[in-house]
């Protein structure tokens, strides 16, 4: 991912997943954890750091879709150029 943009985010995403692999940070430590929060498997964002760490893994994800759709798709960004 080379968005400047988002580098302040993707340096607090690469600190929070430390050596797990981003794709399984991103489903069991973000979506799992709010869809399926538990006594075992803790996540409440309604504290402040827990907030903080789903909203960086926000940023990423929504920077990776928009990645997928553009090279992968092949659909633009730009509403008016036809594709």
């Amino acid at each position: 991912m080379t968005d400047k943009t988002l580098s302040h985010e993707v340096a607090d995403f690469e600190k929070e997943r430390s050596n797990e692999e981003p794709q399984n940070y991103l489903n069991s430590a973000c979506r799992v954890a709010v869809a399926h929060s538990s006594v075992n498997h803790p996540s409440d964002p309604d504290e402040l750091p827990e907030l903080r760490r789903l909203y960086v893994a926000a940023h990423i994800l929504r920077a990776l879709a928009r990645r997928f759709i553009c090279e992968e798709l092949g659909i633009s960004e730009c509403p008016y150029d036809g594709s």
